[in-house]
């Protein structure tokens, strides 16, 4: 089985890829007046050239979301006997949010929370600078193909080989919140979905976009109304209370639960519906999952997908730890 799984993932074509953004408040407040079009705006930076610390960049047209615009900047090599540098990510906000004051304090604090990261598995903050008018970061490119392709497309991942990876995927965005949560001052995510995780044919996994996350320790009231997608809120989200890191491993049992089972945790035909969805949710049996894998595994994420965050298991440190044990123990039993 491993072996098929390599060669699923060696085949897959690659798409260099940052997920969509987050959504602005909704708040008509927050609308600014807008004097020029966003493609009179975008064909001002496609084909420029941006000088970051590490050489220069031509823009290229990639992704735009909610709130933000990413482009890709590749690498003009000057030098032929130079040594070939990687591709950037270039984000910044998208003009009709430009003059959003709210919009622009999370832009910043992003660019704060990117800058500290040291993690092979995170964005990997290169500079930042002017474009066209607006500011700018800009990180390594992540060359990696979204969970959600493999989530939606059965036809060309078929489920069983997406359950295989499913316990390491987990296992690899528990590394990553351990980090987040217990060496990075508590930086939460906050939007932890099936678009914001990128897998590479090695099977490596990023966490990506971190339009959302604040730090626990320099929270403000703002930081709060930058919700996930409807699909991965938590309860305390959905309800409008105040969220945390518990939101983030309640995020990740949504998206291993989707990864093995092939369906949505918050069901509806609309935002509104999963959003009631989301904050009407009971706690899971210990083995609702054991169709699709280990008892052990099952129990831990019915803990993590725990309604009441006060209840919830509360770390990432104690999920990895957990998830371990389960995995000696069905090894054990084979």
């Amino acid at each position: 089985m491993r072996r098929q799984i390599q060669t699923f993932f060696r085949g897959l074509v690659k798409k260099e890829t940052v997920p969509s953004e987050e959504k602005a408040p909704d708040n008509s407040k927050y609308i600014p007046e807008q004097s020029y079009t966003e493609e009179e705006d975008e064909a001002k930076v496609l084909g420029s050239v941006v000088e970051t610390r590490i050489g220069r960049y031509r823009l290229e047209k990639f992704e735009a979301g909610g709130v933000c615009q990413i482009f890709r900047g590749v690498a003009i090599d000057d030098d032929e006997d130079a040594k070939p540098r990687p591709n950037i990510a270039v984000k910044r906000i998208r003009p009709k949010w430009h003059k959003h004051s709210a919009v622009q304090e999370q832009f910043q604090r992003e660019i704060g929370i990117i800058r500290d990261f040291i993690h092979p598995s995170l964005p990997q903050y290169v500079d930042r600078g002017d474009l066209a008018g607006q500011d700018f970061y800009a990180y390594e490119f992540i060359d990696g193909y979204p969970l959600i392709h493999l989530c939606q497309n059965k036809d060309r991942f078929p489920l069983e080989l997406v359950q295989e990876i499913a316990v390491s995927v987990l296992k690899q965005l528990l590394s990553q919140l351990s980090y987040l949560h217990e060496q990075m001052y508590t930086i939460v995510h906050g939007d932890i979905s099936a678009e914001n995780v990128l897998i590479n044919d090695a099977q490596k996994v990023y966490l990506v976009d971190f339009g959302c996350a604040y730090r626990r320790k320099k929270v403000s009231e703002e930081s709060y109304q930058w919700l996930g997608k409807p699909s991965y809120i938590s309860p305390e989200q959905a309800q409008g209370d105040t969220w945390d890191q518990r939101s983030d491993l309640y995020q990740v049992a949504i998206l291993f639960y989707e990864l093995v089972s092939a369906q949505r945790w918050n069901q509806g035909k609309d935002s509104k519906e999963k959003i009631l969805s989301a904050s009407s949710k009971q706690t899971p049996a210990d083995d609702f999952l054991v169709p699709f894998t280990s008892p052990g595994v099952s129990k831990l994420i019915s803990e993590m997908l725990e309604p009441d965050q006060h209840k919830r298991i509360q770390s990432a440190n104690e999920c990895y730890r957990r998830l371990e044990q389960a995995e000696a123990s069905s090894l054990a039993k084979q």
